[in-house]
């Protein structure tokens, strides 16, 4: 067991339209796990220091059992590109990194990616975790984020940076640190604002709920019943339509329950991953 940090490497890949997709490497032993990060991943991309260290100081305990490689998406994003398109993308890096199958891992907006990587991509897939996700956006989540998008252009970064916050966590978990919030406005300001926008825009009236039942692996949907972005209907609609999928509501906590309830959402998924691994071989 680590008691700091595995051992980890950054690196890039360089594709054939010459985008740059950055990824940190946890180098554990086991079965692989890709992981896509949710929307913050167009404020920062992972292989920005010190994320890397962070990274793999925060995932610790999925090295001792797994190879965990944390993957941003392209840069740039060109105008237009689905979360189709970047599923594309992620088994294409699969591919360059010599991986065949690997358990696909998506936090919030990088869902939809792993279910269309699922539906699209069935044989490179051992199963999917789906945690704090949707499979469609309705009228209320995409007010949200028709308000971020706005505030993105007109660079007004700390009313999204502590509306991110109170939307993401708990008043009991957020209220903790709240005497810090005058002090995002040191946070270096995104130097491609573009990324962001394009990646909420590719969820503007997302509905990937008629491809569903096309998902054919085993399938873990995890978040918290306070979860004010991806709320609990929007998670249940989307565990519904999933043949077989398993659901995890973890009471109390908010979109941010990988953080707010960090070790139960870690024995929920590792286990899960430990059950896949057992089934398959």
């Amino acid at each position: 067991m680590y008691l700091l940090t595995p051992k980890y490497k950054s690196s890039t890949l360089i594709t054939i339209d010459n985008a740059v997709i950055e990824y940190v490497d946890l180098l554990g032993d086991g079965t692989p796990i890709i992981f896509i990060p949710g929307a913050e991943d167009g404020l920062y991309t992972v292989g920005k220091i010190p994320f890397p260290y962070l990274l793999a100081k925060m995932f610790k305990t999925y090295a001792n059992n797994h190879r965990l490689i944390i993957m941003s998406r392209r840069e740039p994003i060109p105008q237009g590109f689905t979360v189709r398109d970047l599923a594309k993308d992620y088994v294409w890096a699969m591919d360059e990194l010599k991986i065949d199958r690997a358990h696909i891992e998506t936090n919030s907006a990088g869902g939809p990616i792993g279910q269309w990587i699922a539906i699209d991509y069935p044989k490179r897939i051992r199963s999917l975790v789906l945690g704090e996700t949707m499979a469609h956006v309705d009228e209320k989540f995409n007010k949200i984020l028709l308000q971020w998008v706005d505030w993105c252009k007109n660079w007004k970064w700390y009313k999204l940076y502590v509306d991110s916050i109170v939307k993401t966590f708990t008043p009991k978990y957020y209220g903790k640190y709240k005497w810090a919030f005058p002090l995002i406005h040191l946070i270096p300001k995104p130097k491609n604002p573009e990324r962001m926008i394009r990646i909420l825009q590719g969820l503007f009236d997302l509905d990937n709920r008629p491809y569903l039942d096309k998902i054919n692996c085993l399938t873990l949907v995890i978040g918290g019943d306070a979860d004010v972005l991806t709320r609990p209907e929007l998670q249940k609609a989307m565990a519904d339509l999933i043949p077989g999928a398993k659901q995890v509501l973890i009471p109390g906590v908010g979109h941010g329950e990988n953080l707010e309830a960090k070790k139960e959402h870690e024995m929920n998924v590792l286990s899960f991953y430990d059950e896949v691994d057992k089934s398959i071989l």
